[in-house]
């Protein structure tokens, strides 16, 4: 562990996105040395990190419930400055993370919804489901993001499994959309429920 703690000082932005993920993938939990080694050496090289190398390394926080507030704080405060960067991968990625580490960065927030309106119809199911998620919690603070999140989701109905579904009936219902729009989402869920 020392000798590993006193390598990733050598280690690209690449490699600490990858080595992040992959503990927070398998829960390695990782000695408090480790941890704290490799916060540092993020923080030390953080402007050198691409947003999908951010992305990787706050959902690798999330995940693995990281207290470390001083990290988050830079690392939210270098998403900003690479917002436009980010796929709608990472920006639901970025948003389920801001969403499962309860953070309270409005600036960054906002402009991960204006990025998601203008990547709208690159997301995936899924990632609607994540960004939807995370708007929903802010209650009717994005309305416009969750209707348009909603207006998404029914073009690719089929595509949905019933969590992400789910997620996203919540930001409807949660986020302001207008009752029609959250009407054909029920409806198109009922429809999609009842099929062989």
């Amino acid at each position: 562990s020392d000798l590993a703690t006193h390598r990733l000082c050598n280690f690209v932005p690449q490699e600490l996105s990858n080595l992040a993920w992959a503990f927070a993938k398998v829960r390695f939990s990782q000695s408090e040395a480790m941890e704290a080694a490799l916060n540092a050496t993020v923080l030390c090289k953080i402007r050198e990190f691409s947003a999908q190398q951010i992305s990787n390394i706050m959902w690798s926080l999330a995940t693995s419930q990281a207290r470390d507030r001083q990290i988050m704080r830079r690392l939210c405060q270098e998403a900003s400055t690479k917002i436009t960067q980010f796929t709608a991968q990472g920006l639901a990625s970025l948003a389920w993370s801001f969403e499962t580490l309860a953070l309270e960065e409005p600036c960054l927030f906002a402009a991960i919804a204006a990025q998601s309106r203008s990547l709208m119809c690159e997301f995936s199911p899924h990632g609607l489901s994540l960004v939807g998620r995370a708007f929903a919690t802010f209650s009717g603070t994005y309305s416009d993001a969750c209707t348009m999140i909603s207006n998404q989701a029914l073009a690719q109905l089929p595509g949905f499994g019933a969590q992400d579904l789910s997620c996203v009936l919540r930001a409807a219902a949660v986020g302001g959309c207008p009752g029609s729009l959250g009407l054909k989402l029920c409806n198109g869920a009922a429809a999609r429920a009842s099929e062989p």
